[in-house]
């Protein structure tokens, strides 16, 4: 009902044929869905979009091979006249992929494991992530097509290498019987509670004093939850944007119900759960692996790997995790990078921006 609902919001939005037609949105919002031939991941849904928006798109042929006609959709959702759009790029990469496709395309019939780190809560004042910077200042997005059409260029910055791998943390979708509700429950605490110690006892490694260490731990545990928070009064004032002192606070709530569970204290668990972290902490890691550069902490893909690119990608408000291949690089999947979410790379001057080739 969830996916019928989002469906027809999306066609809702974009009735008027001038509009750009968002079909990447809803591929990606309908990417849960199952189809017994993995093409109708696209075509099923090319059906139901307004009549002038079909018009761009080539009609259903099912003697294309899919890894064609994922690759064709792809390159007409990003288009190239007027304004290019790279949203798509939220949905692609190595980690989410079993067809033979080029990095930047998405397998649309691989159901992802992580929440993309695309920012869709918007209030009057500032976008939650704005990696190149607010909207009046960022660049415009780039894009160019190789002679390879498996080559996609687009412009930015490659900021930093990752030189660390911390813990993985595993999407866990399926729901215990009710008898063993209180036994998940307490192992998912425990398993929680240790690889968040894990992550903490690696960004020290960043720390070169009690002041920088303090920092330092307070950024990790923002990268925990996504950098965002879920109070009113900071969706309505700051964007949603999780400062230093709430993020401390969700996660003194959460060792304060962890203590309750260990114990076998129930009531006291029950009153000192905290739904925002449980809610902001499994957005944010779900699917995703932690990670150290030189300086920052973050969180990726799994599967991202020690001596991969962090990247800046014009149009894109999230960092991304690139591969070095060939003189060129994988798209690995986007990522939250703690202190590169809000233009900072965009005020870097000693890093120059540069064309980067996407295989």
């Amino acid at each position: 009902l969830q996916s019928v609902w989002e469906l027809k919001l999306h066609l809702d939005w974009k009735k008027h044929e001038e509009a750009i037609d968002g079909l990447e949105l809803i591929l990606a919002s309908q990417r849960g869905c199952k189809a017994s031939d993995p093409r109708d991941k696209v075509f099923a849904l090319l059906g139901v979009m307004p009549e002038a928006q079909q018009r761009k798109y080539d009609a259903p042929d099912y003697s294309k091979s899919v890894e064609s006609i994922y690759i064709e959709t792809a390159r007409k959702c990003i288009g190239v006249k007027r304004q290019p759009r790279l949203d798509i790029l939220h949905s692609a990469g190595r980690a989410m992929q079993k067809h033979s496709l080029p990095s930047w395309v998405p397998d649309w019939s691989v159901q992802r494991s992580s929440i993309a780190m695309e920012e869709k809560h918007f209030t009057m004042y500032l976008p939650i992530y704005s990696a190149t910077g607010l909207p009046h200042v960022a660049p415009e997005t780039q894009v160019n097509w190789s002679a390879d059409p498996n080559v996609l260029i687009v412009r930015g910055k490659i900021v930093t290498i990752i030189t660390e791998i911390g813990p993985e943390f595993a999407s866990d979708n399926e729901k215990p019987p009710e008898e063993e509700v209180d036994m998940r429950t307490l192992e998912r605490v425990l398993r929680v509670e240790s690889a968040i110690g894990s992550c903490l006892r690696l960004a020290a490694r960043l720390a070169t004093d009690p002041h920088s260490l303090k920092a330092t731990l307070s950024a990790c545990r923002q990268t925990l939850l996504g950098g965002k928070s879920r109070t009113w009064m900071a969706m309505l004032h700051h964007a949603g944007r999780l400062e230093a002192a709430d993020a401390d606070k969700y996660f003194e709530d959460f060792e304060n119900y962890a203590s309750a569970v260990r114990s076998g204290d129930t009531t006291t668990a029950r009153h000192t759960a905290s739904n925002a972290f449980e809610l902001l902490h499994r957005e944010a890691t779900m699917g995703r692996v932690f990670f150290l550069t030189d300086r920052y902490v973050g969180l990726g893909p799994i599967g991202t790997k020690k001596g991969d690119r962090i990247a800046i990608i014009f149009g894109l408000r999230a960092p991304f995790i690139l591969r070095e291949e060939d003189g060129m690089y994988a798209l690995i999947g986007d990522s939250y990078v703690h202190d590169l979410m809000r233009g900072e790379a965009m005020e870097m001057a000693e890093i120059s921006v540069q064309d980067i080739y996407l295989k």
